[in-house]
């Protein structure tokens, strides 16, 4: 009897040794688990962020090209503008200038 006692033992200690690894494996992958739930939430907000910022640049390029546009517009107009008044101006003068001729002939 002490030799199958001693196997026993043996095999009970055998398989409790297995039950506490196989229950530390089981603690390691429950905390692997958890760190990986954590990371892909992370990168979840990560992935979220970085479309906000995108989408945000991209408002702010339009809105700059937008701006752009406009100042062209604006200064061709100005431009524009500019070149009728001087046009105005000169034709004034001009006309100005044929009235003073014109009152100092009759002067004369």
């Amino acid at each position: 009897g002490g030799v199958m006692q001693a196997q026993h033992v043996s095999l009970e200690q055998r398989v409790n040794e297995l039950e506490r690894l196989l229950g530390e494996s089981a603690d390691a992958h429950a905390a692997h688990a958890m760190e990986l739930e954590a990371t892909r939430v992370a990168h979840a907000k990560l992935t979220t962020d970085t479309r906000a910022r995108e989408a945000h640049h991209a408002s702010v390029t339009e809105r700059l090209a937008d701006l752009e546009r406009m100042l062209g517009e604006s200064a061709d107009h100005h431009a524009q503008a500019l070149k009728a008044h001087s046009s105005t101006v000169e034709g004034l003068r001009k006309s100005h200038a044929d009235l003073l001729g014109e009152g100092q002939l009759r002067d004369q």
